[in-house]
């Protein structure tokens, strides 16, 4: 009995992480979105989202938008992840994915890294989007 409950668990779990996020629309993120310096800025908190859902509404992100630097942070039991992505058209330019996932992985205790138009990483601390926001704006304007 003991283990049926733990495999219908296991499923449930498993089910909820693949399901898309409801606010995962692109078109419904883009206008959510900010102006902010020279960039349109979309940042979007998703409770119990993997990685790899998070990867998918970036690649959709990038599809659809020009000018645009989003994150996309979701939240699984303890651990916080995300994802930073350019437009396609700002993979030249002076803003750098890479850099930006440092700063944000600093204010969430963990790490992150990848390239110029994609980042990704991780940390503990639960409390700090708003810091987080913060810091990106800043970097954003200054730019």
């Amino acid at each position: 009995r003991i283990e049926k409950l733990q495999e219908r668990l296991k499923k449930a779990e498993t089910e909820s992480r693949q399901r898309a996020p409801e606010a995962a629309d692109p078109k419904d993120l883009i206008q959510k979105g900010e102006k902010v310096g020279h960039y349109h800025l979309i940042v979007e908190r998703f409770n119990e989202t993997s990685r790899e859902e998070l990867r998918r509404i970036s690649d959709s992100l990038r599809s659809q938008t020009k000018n645009t630097i989003w994150l996309l942070l979701g939240q699984i039991q303890e651990r916080v992840h995300f994802v930073i992505g350019l437009s396609a058209d700002l993979k030249n330019g002076s803003v750098d994915a890479r850099e930006l996932a440092r700063e944000v992985a600093g204010l969430l205790k963990g790490s992150g890294g990848g390239r110029k138009d994609f980042a990704e990483g991780g940390g503990s601390e639960q409390n700090a989007f708003e810091a987080v926001l913060k810091i990106l704006r800043e970097k954003l304007c200054s730019l």
